[in-house]
């Protein structure tokens, strides 16, 4: 597995933060930033994950966080992957955390909203429920396989 610079990050967070980002745009603009199809994928699937948890702290104090993240192995099982073990989450938190606190708050709903995360806090809530002491589990990464993050 490729590592993938703050720097790197950094800039993918600007190019999802654009009012016209578009998923071709996004697949596009991702190849030319890190050169290849699947480190494309860690930085438009992930960094929106990191997004939504940031959102999901600030919405209900008491719900439990997931420190996770799930790709599918060889035989098609969801394996827990720790999100420390991918560095565009660990690049992406502290960046969500900054903008959410200092803005813009555009730039921060834009990315969070393409979260697997703010869609399952939106469901709950839309059916009535409440988020107090339910636990959230860790978002589900299509593109990736728990191949990668082995050793």
């Amino acid at each position: 597995m490729n590592d993938i610079s703050a720097d790197t990050v950094a800039r993918a967070i600007e190019m999802l933060a654009a009012d016209n980002a578009t998923d071709e745009l996004l697949e596009v603009q991702f190849h030319a930033l890190v050169g290849n199809a699947l480190d494309a994928c860690r930085l438009r699937d992930c960094i929106p994950e990191a997004f939504g948890l940031v959102l999901a702290a600030h919405l209900c104090p008491t719900l439990k966080l997931p420190d996770y993240f799930q790709a599918r192995d060889e035989n098609g099982v969801w394996q827990h992957i720790p999100l420390n073990a991918e560095p565009v989450f660990v690049h992406a938190l502290p960046n969500a955390l900054r903008t959410f606190h200092d803005g813009p708050r555009a730039r921060f709903q834009n990315i969070a909203e393409m979260s697997s995360v703010v869609d399952a806090l939106k469901n709950a809530l839309n059916a009535g429920g409440s988020l107090d002491g339910c636990t959230l589990g860790g978002p589900q990464i299509n593109g990736l396989s728990a191949s990668l993050y082995r050793g």
